[in-house]
C-alpha cells in the first residue's frame, strides 16, 4: 500500500489534475471556490505547494504526458479516433471540471490529433505543444527513442504532416505561463494550509457535513451550533436532558430516570482515538478506475469533488481511523473499529490528522489540529507515524533527509506539547521510519498502468524535478542504500526520545515504540 501510494503521488495526481480537472482559471464558479477556500485559509502561515514546480516543465509536463497517453489507450481501447475521444471525454467530467477539459481540448487538441498523425508519442507531443521542454534522452522520455516491441497505435482522421512540429511551435513559441489545471493545483494547496474542519460552525473542531476534513476525518459533530456538544466530550452539560453530548448515538431517558448514556458507558472507560503522520496514516488514494482507460466511462469521476476536497486520501479507509469497507471483499480493518468494537460508547470518537508529505519537523504543528479538552474531554490512544519523508527528499538532494539529532528535537518538541493539551491517562503509540528501498526492489520492473515500467517513470520524475521520493524511488542503488541507512539512524532516535521526555509527562500515561514492519 505504501509503495502504490507513494509513487504515485505525483503522476497518478498529474493524471488527475489534468484528465479530470480540466478547466479555465478564469470560470466564474472556480473563482468562487478558490475565494472561499482562501478566506478560511489566509490568516495561516503557508505550508507550501503540494509539489515542488520542477525542471523542464515539472509537474505540468508530467500532466500532459500522463494525460495524452491515456487519451491514445482510450483511442485504442475503443476502436476509436483521438478525435473522437477527444470530443467525448469531457463530458465525462462534473461541472466545474468538464469546463477545465474543454479548455484544454480547445487549445491543445489540433497539435495532439496532428501527433498521433505522424505517429508520435507523448513525449513528442507534450514536447512539441511546450508543456515539457525535457533534453531528448533517455532518462528524460517516459517513454524509449526506440521501443524494442511495437505498440498498438491509435487512429487518426487527419492525414499525417511532416511539418506538424515547425506548426506547433508557430502556434506555441514558448512555455505557457499558465496551464487549464492550474487552478485546480491552487485548490488543492489552499485546502493543504489548515488541517481543520473547513465547516464547523461551533469551532470544536468537530464538523457535520463529510468533506474538507469533515466527518471522514473526525466522528461527525451530531450539533455544529454548540461547542459543549462534540465526540468525545466527558459530561453533559445538559444534565438530565437525555441530549447525545458525545455524539456517539446514545440518548434519552431510561424508565428508571437516569440517562441511558450514564447507564451504559458509565465507568466503561471511554477512549478516543487519533492518528498524526503522513499519507499513510491518511490513506492516500487515487482511485484506479481513474487511470485505468479500461474504466474510464461517464460515471467514472462523478465522485471527483470528494476525492479533491479530501486531499486525495481516504480517512474513512485508513488503518487507523477507518469504518468504511471498500468492498465486501476488502472489508477494512482499524484501531479505531477494534476500539469500537471493545465498547460501543466509543462511537464517532476518532481524529485523523494525517497529512501527505509530513515530515517530523511539520508534526507538532500538525497535532496543534486535534480536537481536545484536557479537562473535558475522555483520554485518547494517539498513534503518531512518520514512515518516511524524513527520508524522501522531494528536494531531489540527499544532504535534507532529517539529521538524527533534529529527528530526536522534533520529537522531543512533539511529545511535550502534545503531552500538556491531552486528557490524562492518555496513551501514544509510534511507528518507525520503513526501509524504503522495498519500493524499488518490488516495483522497479513492474509495468506501470500507463505502460512502461516504474522505473522509466522515476527517471523521468527524478529528471523533472519532481520525484516525492528522490532517496528511494531511484534507480541508483546507492542513494537507495543511504535512504535505508538513514532510515535506521532515525529509529535509534524514538527509544531515547521515550527514555527522556517520560519523566517529565503529565498526562500521557505511557508511549510504546514499534519498528515499522519488515
Amino acid at each position: 500500500s505504501f509503495a502504490m501510494r507513494t509513487v504515485e503521488k505525483l503522476l497518478f495526481v498529474s493524471a488527475l489534475l489534468l484528465a479530470s480537472y480540466g478547466a479555465s482559471a478564469g470560470s466564474v464558479g472556480q473563482q468562487k471556490i478558490l475565494e472561499s477556500v482562501s478566506a478560511f485559509s489566509k490568516n495561516f502561515p503557508s505550508s507550501g505547494s503540494i509539489a515542488p514546480k520542477g525542471d523542464y516543465g515539472g509537474i505540468d509536463c508530467g500532466v500532459c504526458l500522463v494525460v495524452v497517453d491515456i487519451v491514445e489507450q482510450l483511442a485504442v481501447i475503443h476502436s476509436a479516433t483521438i478525435e473522437q475521444v477527444l470530443d467525448k471525454i469531457c463530458t465525462y467530467f462534473p461541472s466545474p471540471f468538464d469546463s477545465t477539459c474543454q479548455n484544454f481540448v480547445n487549445t491543445y487538441g489540433p497539435m495532439i490529433i496532428a501527433g498521433f498523425a505522424a505517429q508520435e508519442n507523448s513525449d513528442d507531443i507534450c514536447n512539441a505543444i511546450k508543456i515539457c521542454q525535457t533534453p531528448d534522452t533517455d532518462q528524460c522520455r517516459l517513454h524509449p527513442v526506440h521501443p524494442s516491441t511495437p505498440r498498438a497505435r491509435a487512429r487518426t482522421h487527419a492525414k499525417a504532416d511532416p511539418q506538424w512540429k515547425v506548426r506547433a511551435a508557430s502556434i506555441f513559441p514558448k512555455p505557457p505561463q499558465e496551464t487549464p489545471w492550474q487552478w485546480i493545483m491552487d485548490l488543492i494547496n489552499r485546502l493543504a494550509q489548515k488541517h481543520e474542519p473547513v465547516v464547523d460552525i461551533a469551532r470544536d473542531m468537530f464538523s457535520g457535513g463529510p468533506h474538507l476534513r469533515g466527518s471522514t476525518w473526525r466522528g461527525k459533530d451530531c450539533n455544529d451550533l454548540d461547542a459543549k456538544v462534540h465526540p468525545g466530550a466527558k459530561h453533559n452539560p445538559y444534565k438530565g436532558s437525555g441530549a447525545d453530548h458525545d455524539c456517539n448515538g446514545i440518548h434519552g431517558m431510561a424508565p428508571d430516570g437516569i440517562e441511558w448514556d450514564q447507564k451504559l458507558c458509565k465507568g466503561s472507560k471511554q477512549t478516543g482515538v487519533v492518528v498524526m503522520g503522513d499519507s499513510a496514516g491518511a490513506h492516500f488514494e487515487i482511485p484506479p478506475k481513474y487511470l485505468t482507460a479500461a474504466e474510464i466511462g461517464p460515471d467514472t469521476f462523478k465522485d471527483l469533488w470528494a476525492v479533491v476536497t479530501d486531499e486525495l486520501d481516504k480517512p474513512q479507509r485508513s488503518g487507523y481511523t477507518g469504518y468504511e469497507n471498500d468492498t465486501v471483499a476488502i472489508p477494512v480493518r482499524s484501531l479505531y473499529k477494534y476500539v469500537r468494537e471493545r465498547n460501543l460508547c466509543n462511537h464517532r470518537d476518532f481524529q485523523n490528522i494525517a497529512v501527505n508529505g509530513a515530515r517530523s519537523d511539520a508534526i507538532e504543528g500538525l497535532s496543534m489540529a486535534l480536537g481536545r479538552n484536557a479537562t473535558g474531554d475522555h483520554p485518547l490512544l494517539m498513534v503518531v507515524e512518520l514512515i518516511g519523508n524524513d527520508v524522501c527528499t522531494p528536494s531531489h538532494d540527499p544532504n535534507d533527509m532529517t539529521l538524527p539529532a533534529d529527528f530526536y528535537a522534533n520529537l522531543v518538541n512533539f511529545t511535550l506539547s502534545l503531552d500538556a493539551r491531552v486528557p490524562p491517562g492518555s496513551h501514544l503509540v509510534a511507528f518507525g521510519v520503513v526501509q524504503g528501498s522495498l519500493l524499488y526492489d518490488t516495483l522497479g520492473d513492474r509495468i506501470h498502468p500507463i505502460g512502461v515500467t516504474y522505473e522509466r517513470v522515476y527517471n523521468l520524475l527524478n529528471c523533472l524535478g519532481v520525484n516525492p521520493c528522490f532517496m528511494w524511488l531511484n534507480s541508483n542503488a546507492t542513494l537507495r542504500q543511504m535512504g535505508d541507512q538513514r532510515a535506521a539512524e532515525l529509529n535509534l532516535m524514538w527509544p531515547k526520545v521515550i527514555a527522556d521526555v517520560t519523566p517529565k509527562l503529565k498526562n500521557i500515561q505511557g508511549i510504546q515504540y514499534y519498528d515499522f514492519p519488515a
